[in-house]
């Protein structure tokens, strides 16, 4: 979704501190913004626009969590976006992972870049303290599955291509 005010378009990608910065962007510009076409689609142009990406498998995890809570079901998920993971809804985390990384490697990544398109700027949620003085992080999902070293190995090693364009280590 494009949340659209004075500050431009702030475009909401599925887990990555969205609500916060929408609730940040009014109280500090002291108005409401409006959507366009939904909470989690692009806008129909792209201008003057920012997101915010978080790391790969911290992301996933919280998708995860979000999508498997609500019994496989995310109605404003965008079709592309769903098409992601269809090789493994439904499976207990560790079968997930596995299956996610195994038959579609850089599927985090492929969710990132339909956002992250040319002209908007991308920021980072480890930073957004630096960017965006005062913002309340939320965390809306809770009891996620725990993350093996293993497991976040796999999901970085399948997630190569957003590790390296976000520079995350």
């Amino acid at each position: 979704m494009a949340f659209i005010g004075p500050w431009g378009q702030f475009i909401h990608i599925p887990k990555c501190a969205g609500m916060a910065m929408r609730e940040y962007l009014s109280r500090t510009n002291r108005q409401d913004g409006y959507e366009e076409n939904g909470m989690h689609a692009l806008p129909n142009e792209i201008s003057n626009a920012f997101t915010i990406i978080r790391h790969p498998a911290d992301w996933l995890v919280s998708f995860y969590t979000y999508y498997a809570q609500n019994n496989w079901l995310w109605e404003d998920l965008p079709e592309y976006v769903d098409s992601q993971f269809s090789v493994a809804i439904g499976r207990f985390w560790p079968q997930f992972i596995d299956l996610l990384t195994s038959k579609n490697p850089g599927a985090v990544s492929n969710v990132f870049n339909y956002y992250c398109q040319p002209g908007v700027k991308v920021y980072k949620l480890e930073e957004l303290d630096t960017h965006f003085v005062g913002i309340q992080k939320k965390h809306s999902t809770t009891d996620k599955p725990p993350m093996t070293p293993a497991q976040r190995h796999l999901i970085c090693t399948a997630e190569f291509a957003t590790m390296n364009k976000y520079n995350y280590a």
